[in-house]
């Protein structure tokens, strides 16, 4: 039997990247394979489910297992995947440009700069390059990725408890990531702004998501907040919040707000389309792609262009009714079952069987 053993720098607790990487050594195990996962960095709280790196030895893998590297990131597991016996494998989340990060945190800068030095070495090493989109596809391709296939990053569909949203009064808009750069939260504030000026006076503003490594932007953000007249208006304490807590924000959303401009995947977006909460999103990187005709997309930087596409998404129930019902039907293509069935496609490709 060939067993499969994931690798990849952090594990973590309710962020993107470890949630695929634990629902995918679920619907590994449950198609058969035994599978095992090692995370240089690993949460306390995930200790049941996976290992510290250190503890993986080349004598624990044999030639015809297969190893998965989860790469977002520069770690020195990109260079012991690249020693360690077995079939190869590499599953690309994308990497932030550096850029974003240069004027706020060197050591994050470090390890992305890092990241796209390995990421030629990797994609090359693996018999097949799994992307989250083909916005991350294209990039593995011109780093030199053979084989590759897009399988989009399974969601736990049921975490947050989702359930059709009914908007609190006045109307909640909802931003969920990280408060960084490339997630682009002032543009955010200034489309907020635009809107409390135009049409929604009474409008709120919650942007749910931690500023770990991000800090001396968060207290710009708060600056700008309060340059703009909003700051009581927005809530953005760069602190985790439980999946309870965010279910509920869910809940209650009149509209999801996104203006990334540099998105692998944004599996927020998805949890909007669960909760049945409209979507206005910037037109980059892979949200479009993974929203489909689920959200209002723009193309433009202006805050007063944003604000108006908020008010039409806020108050145009026609518009509001096909966004849901678009979101509805596009959430379909990100199930479990149809995510798993890629899986053992591409493994399948690979002659790869429990």
């Amino acid at each position: 039997m060939t067993r499969i053993f994931q690798l990849l720098p952090v594990l973590s607790y309710g962020d993107a990247i470890g949630g695929a990487t634990l629902a995918t050594d679920s619907f590994l195990k449950a198609a058969g394979f035994e599978t095992y996962i090692f995370a240089d960095v690993l949460d306390s709280k995930l200790a049941h489910r996976a290992a510290e790196a250190r503890h993986l030895r080349l004598s624990d893998i044999a030639d015809d297992d297969l190893v998965i590297y989860r790469m977002a990131i520069g770690s020195r597991l990109a260079y012991a995947f690249l020693e360690l016996p077995g079939r190869k494998a590499v599953v690309f989340h994308n990497i932030t440009p550096p850029s974003y990060y240069e004027q706020i945190s060197p050591r994050v800068t470090s390890w992305l700069e890092r990241g796209y030095e390995e990421l030629g070495l990797v994609v090359e090493a693996a018999e097949l390059v799994i992307a989250d989109s083909s916005f991350n596809m294209q990039t593995a391709l011109a780093a030199g990725a053979g084989k590759a296939v897009v399988i989009p990053p399974p969601v736990d569909l049921h975490r947050l408890s989702p359930r059709q949203a009914v908007p609190a009064w006045p109307p909640m808009l909802l931003s969920v990531g990280r408060l960084v750069p490339n997630k682009r939260p002032d543009t955010i504030l200034s489309a907020f702004a635009a809107l409390t000026s135009l049409y929604a006076a009474d409008a709120e503003l919650v942007l749910a998501g931690t500023a770990t490594d991000a800090e001396i932007y968060l207290d710009a953000l708060m600056r700008l907040a309060s340059e703009l007249s909003v700051e009581e208006k927005v809530r953005m304490d760069g602190t985790r919040i439980s999946d309870e807590e965010l279910g509920a924000l869910y809940s209650q959303a009149a509209l999801f707000v996104s203006a990334s401009e540099h998105e692998g995947f944004c599996v927020p977006v998805v949890e909007a389309m669960m909760f049945g909460v409209p979507i206005v999103a910037r037109a980059a990187g892979a949200v479009p792609e993974t929203a489909g005709d689920a959200a209002l997309l723009v193309e433009s930087e202006d805050p007063l262009e944003w604000g108006e596409l908020l008010g039409r998404a806020l108050y145009d129930e026609q518009l509001r009714r096909h966004l849901v019902a678009s979101g509805k039907r596009r959430v379909l293509d990100f199930s479990m079952e149809r995510i798993a069935a890629a899986w053992n496609g591409a493994l399948a490709s690979m002659g790869i069987a429990p």
